[in-house]
């Protein structure tokens, strides 16, 4: 990073630099300020991702500093474009607090009113991708474009990306190869990759595989996970160069230990096929488990489809099905017909289930009926014996009551008029 840039992004007035050398080391707003030109040198360089938080959290663990206290600082400290842009930037990846595209934007956009870089690449950023506000390619490429104007490395390869891709501005590789090269002057390694990839593909310009190979190398050399992923890919298929598994094992690992999906799963075929290396399973399922946790759907699937036949692992349907409906949500084809051949699988063991659950019944209902044709008639019959039984009883009771019904009367009569001397007595 040169003085332009530091001077151009961080210093923001002559009363902050004074402030500085007067505050404590420990002070957090000295910290602040470190883990912006992190930020920036690490985006200016290129070894960092613009969409990956991971290397400034460790920085900032390195500081030995909580992310909650510089959360709780920064919301308090909302004084300068540096505060306002690193309180956005936790609010764009929720650090210590929930993902709030919308408030990072409206935060990097006071500070880009500022004239704060690293606000007006974000804000470049949002309008590209739609974070936060209405996806407006054209002025993504305005708020990039005023970087690079102004000679900074993110501003210029940003540029050659827009140019190279057609974002918010006709395509145009020549341009593209342009812009790449002034950042390159500046030592940024995105952009020797992504020149890297125009010569290799030829897009516009002459294909010239030597050239590719040469910025893959450069870059890869530096720590960019992108370039070493490609380097790696030109090795394992002998693409202007010699094959070379070891080469090709060496990058894609280099790689993979930095976050890089692509490279992850690369290496997980290569140690689930064994092709220039040992077979390792464990190892596979792993570099699988680390591509997949950061979305990348093949390795999603491909990790589904270990769980589901038990390839040198214990089966595990939960996983497997986890894995498969990770990757249909992103519009895997493959998995969403796995999914759907599942169910109608499951559904389809159910109905055997139900149907020997029916029938076992309707046997049982079966049997249960003919016992009862053998049960019942003598049942019926007893019944109906007993109930001419009861009846005779009844009609005998009434017959009994009927004849003595005159004498009932007379000594009821008797028995009244006893009743009666009685009261006169």
């Amino acid at each position: 990073m040169n003085t332009k840039e530091m001077i151009g992004s961080l210093v923001t007035s002559n009363e902050q630099i004074i402030n500085k050398e007067i505050l404590p080391e420990n002070d957090l707003s000295i910290k602040v300020d470190k883990v912006v030109t992190f930020i920036f040198q690490g985006l200016s360089k290129g070894n960092i991702d613009r969409l990956d938080e991971k290397p400034i959290l460790d920085f900032i663990n390195n500081l030995n500093i909580i992310p909650h206290e510089i959360y709780n600082w920064l919301s308090n400290n909302q004084s300068n474009s540096d505060s306002i842009f690193l309180f956005g930037y936790f609010n764009f990846f929720g650090i210590e607090t929930s993902k709030n595209y919308e408030v990072a934007f409206n935060l990097f956009i006071n500070a880009s009113n500022q004239n704060h870089i690293l606000a007006q690449y974000y804000v470049g950023i949002c309008y590209a991708e739609g974070y936060g506000i209405k996806k407006d390619e054209t002025l993504a490429f305005k708020y990039i474009e005023q970087i690079g104007n102004k000679d900074f490395a993110i501003g210029q390869a940003e540029i050659g990306c827009c140019y190279q891709n057609g974002i918010g501005i006709e395509k145009n590789l020549k341009m593209a190869v342009c812009w790449y090269e002034k950042s390159i002057k500046q030592g940024n390694l995105n952009a020797q990759n992504n020149l890297a990839i125009i010569y290799q593909n030829g897009d516009g310009i002459d294909k010239d595989i030597d050239k590719a190979i040469y910025w893959y190398k450069k870059s890869a050399e530096q720590g960019n996970s992108s370039a070493q992923n490609n380097l790696a890919y030109t090795y394992i298929n002998g693409i202007g160069i010699d094959k070379d598994m070891d080469k090709a094992i060496f990058w894609y690992q280099k790689s993979a230990e930095q976050g890089n999906s692509n490279a992850q799963i690369s290496l997980a075929y290569i140690y689930k096929d064994g092709k220039g290396i040992d077979k390792d399973m464990n190892k596979a399922i792993y570099w699988y488990q680390k591509s997949a946790e950061q979305g990348n759907s093949s390795a999603q699937i491909s990790l589904a489809s270990i769980y589901e036949n038990g390839n040198e692992i214990d089966k595990d349907m939960n996983k497997a099905i986890y894995w498969y409906k990770k990757s249909a949500k992103q519009g895997q084809k493959e998995a969403q017909c796995v999914i759907l051949h599942i169910y109608i699988k499951t559904e389809m063991k159910l109905i055997k289930i139900w149907t020997k659950q029916f029938i076992g019944i309707k046997n049982l209902l079966n049997k249960e009926i003919q016992l009862l044709k053998i049960i019942l008639p003598p049942y019926i019959m007893m019944e109906m014996e007993l109930i001419k039984i009861l009846a005779k009883q009844f009609i005998g009771m009434k017959n009994l009551l009927n004849k003595n019904k005159k004498k009932l009367n007379v000594i009821l009569r008797i028995y009244m008029k006893m009743e009666m001397e009685l009261i006169k007595i």
